[in-house]
């Protein structure tokens, strides 16, 4: 745009009311008039950000009026951040004006105005954006998603990490789509020990996490009208990632031992299943091996997808149920999909899709249309971290952790808790449900007095398709054994009290 010179022409300064004779009629102060035009000539970028003013004495001789008015109409805009004086520099502009500061802009533009039509998508997007709060992702009980401390201290995941932060130009260029080999390799790997998934790196499509993977699957496997079992309750965005995909969903509810299997037989219409199997969010119910087989022989003889997320199946207390996935062998009926947030932190933005190969081939190409990569460098500390000795390291100290913790904050539920509700039975994962069972009491009301008191708390009634549930979702991974103890302690003060009244 061409720079407008602010000492010499100053024709569009002009100000037609300002003729002789007739600015005592104004209805406005004249620095007030100065001031709204300015503001226009700043945001319709005849002014430029980084522009300076005219002197005081050069507007002031234009417009025929004083000084001291050209310099308080100046003050008004520094008052507002739009401009900038400093001695020696005069007066530069350093901010564009909100819109209902202009007065200047054409009488009845905005009824003349002919809107774009809104879509569906764009109404559901910008419901969805209100469902992030940063509350709700503060590192404080009752989190089950967040920053994992140990990872900290360990010494060979700082090594690596400063390593790489010193190969200023490793990072430069595009990488394969479908993601580092060596991580791929990696993940192959993990799975095939903690999983019993058989895989190698052309099985694996490394993706910025388990919203991305979901609409990876959405727009290869499904098409818009189509649609797909959830379980109820449904953890959150789920719901709306198919829906932002045109694609309908069904819910079926989660019983004790998982999803109710016999309500799959009225699905006849439905492409695909999504299940979190292993602890289920939020009902923290691990579904049985014998439904996982039933499961996966409904999608065998029907010929239906099944969507498996892994994303508490690492951390068990005693023996291991395998993977849906791992009963098909990724034999064309089911996909695999995580995220590391669990293992490593939130931040790094990494997760994966395991699937047949012929599959994996179409989502990388795909991910190429999508965003093109997943972040090199985050993908290098993950490849040689979890190649290293110490990674299987760290995995057994994260297991013993976290069990500990669970057994500790199941405990606590227990003993204190139990005239208020039951605790969930799930054997892995990283959170327990507490279910609510005196009446009159709502888990709203429960999370509103908590977070009165610092604590964060996820309740059932809020997750998508909830089955009239009232109770409690209660994150341990993350805290040590004395935050967990306050924290249920203030949890009994807050029922307490609520069902007093």
């Amino acid at each position: 745009m061409k720079r407008k010179s602010t000492s010499r022409d100053l024709s569009y300064l002009a100000l037609p009311e300002l003729t002789e004779g007739s600015a005592e009629e104004l209805t406005e102060p004249v620095y007030e008039r100065i001031a709204s035009r300015l503001r226009e000539l700043i945001f319709s970028q005849e002014i430029v950000l980084g522009d300076s003013l005219p002197s005081l004495r050069t507007v002031a001789a234009k417009l025929s009026v004083s000084v001291d008015t050209v310099r308080r109409a100046y003050f008004i805009l520094i008052d507002e951040g739009i401009v900038e004086s400093k001695i020696g520099s005069g007066f530069k502009v350093v901010g564009l004006p909100p819109k209902e500061k202009l007065l200047y802009r054409e009488e009845g533009a905005a009824q003349n105005r002919v809107k774009p039509k809104q879509t569906e998508s764009l109404r559901l997007c910008g419901k969805t954006l209100s469902y992030f709060r940063s509350d709700h992702y503060q590192t404080r009980p009752f989190l089950y998603f967040g920053e994992t401390i140990e990872l900290a201290k360990d010494r060979k995941w700082n090594s690596i990490v400063s390593q790489l932060n010193r190969m200023t130009w490793h990072h430069a260029g595009y990488s394969n789509p479908q993601g580092s080999v060596q991580l791929r390799e990696a993940i192959a790997e993990t799975l095939l020990q903690n999983r019993g998934i058989e895989a190698d790196a052309e099985n694996v499509v490394i993706t910025t996490g388990t919203v991305q993977s979901l609409n990876l699957l959405s727009s290869v496997l499904l098409s818009p009208s189509d649609t797909i079992v959830l379980e109820k309750p449904s953890p959150n965005l789920v719901p709306a990632v198919f829906a932002f995909h045109k694609i309908r969903t069904s819910f079926i509810p989660v019983l004790s031992d998982g999803l109710d299997v016999e309500k799959l037989a009225d699905c006849e219409d439905c492409q695909a299943l999504f299940t979190v199997s292993s602890n289920q969010i939020p009902m923290s119910v691990c579904t049985s091996l014998e439904k996982r087989k039933q499961m996966l022989t409904w999608a065998q003889q029907k010929g239906k997808w099944i969507f498996e997320n892994g994303m508490e199946d690492l951390f068990w207390s005693g023996n291991r149920i395998p993977a849906i996935t791992a009963l098909d062998r990724l034999g064309g009926n089911t996909i695999f999909l995580d995220s590391v947030t669990l293992l490593f932190f939130p931040g790094i933005r990494i997760g994966y899709i395991a699937a047949p190969k012929e599959i994996a081939k179409v989502l990388a190409g795909a991910k190429l249309l999508l965003d093109r990569t997943t972040s090199t460098k985050g993908q290098d500390y993950l490849g040689q971290y979890m190649q290293s000795d110490s990674f299987e390291v760290y995995l057994r100290k994260l297991n013993k952790i976290f069990v500990q913790r669970r057994d500790l904050l199941k405990e606590l539920l227990e003993t204190e808790l139990s005239e208020f509700g039951l605790v969930s039975e799930s054997r892995c994962g990283c959170h327990l449900t507490f279910t609510l069972t005196k009446e009159g009491v709502s888990d709203k009301d429960v999370k509103l007095l908590l977070e009165k008191r610092g604590i964060t708390c996820r309740v059932l009634s809020e997750f998508p398709g909830e089955a009239g549930t009232n109770g409690l979702v209660l994150g341990f991974a993350l805290f040590q054994s004395e935050e967990l103890k306050t924290a249920i302690s203030e949890l009994k003060q807050v029922l307490r009290r609520l069902y007093a009244q």
